[in-house]
């Protein structure tokens, strides 16, 4: 008897675990994984789309190549943008930021 309680006291962690207790950890860690990795993005993405579908015509913008530009035209993907005599044909997408709002200035 004294010989069986010693044996399970030196018995390998986890080998009487729970299985339930598993999937409640991997559980948790999936919750954490939501709100500090894929919610933070999602909602990074979603200002982005609003901010480029609001842009209209001679904002000043800035695109992720870092080319300057002044908007001329629209359409549903693309943008038209004038930048130092010349037009540049760009995504959307592409946009990094508005230097027309005062927050977004340079200096």
């Amino acid at each position: 008897n004294t010989l069986s309680t010693t044996l399970l006291m030196f018995s390998p962690p986890g080998a009487e675990q729970n299985p339930a207790s598993s999937f409640i950890f991997i559980g948790l860690l999936f919750v954490i994984f939501y709100f500090f990795m894929i919610r933070p993005q999602q909602k990074k993405i979603k200002a982005h789309s609003t901010f480029v579908n609001a842009l209209k015509k001679n904002d000043r913008v800035v695109t992720s190549g870092g080319i300057h530009g002044k908007v001329i035209e629209i359409s549903d993907k693309t943008l038209i943008i004038s930048s130092a005599e010349s037009r540049l044909k760009i995504e959307k997408s592409a946009i990094s930021y508005d230097m027309s709002k005062p927050y977004m200035k340079e200096g």
